[in-house]
């Protein structure tokens, strides 16, 4: 799982087997959210992209992203990885 913008990139995290939501929460919590604090010290500058992945779009892990930090999530399409910069990097 990685972390990049236009200005540069932020924590890589290597996933060993399957990943679930609370696993995700965790990464969230742990590498997301210092990498964004570190990029944008206001995080609502910032939208948070992921590719809608079962794991991603649970309540446990929506709720908290929203009620938590207030992140801008960018709604894509169901598991699209056209839309998927990260494929491209």
């Amino acid at each position: 799982m990685g972390c990049f913008i236009a200005r540069g990139v932020r924590d890589l995290h290597l996933i060993e087997g399957n990943m679930d939501h609370k696993q995700y929460k965790q990464i969230i919590l742990h590498h997301m959210v210092p990498s964004i604090l570190w990029l944008f010290p206001d995080p609502s500058h910032c939208i948070f992209q992921q590719d809608n992945d079962p794991k991603h779009t649970t309540n446990v892990v929506q709720n908290w992203i929203h009620n938590t930090r207030n992140i801008p999530v960018l709604p894509l399409p169901f598991q699209s990885p056209d839309l998927n910069q990260i494929e491209n990097l």
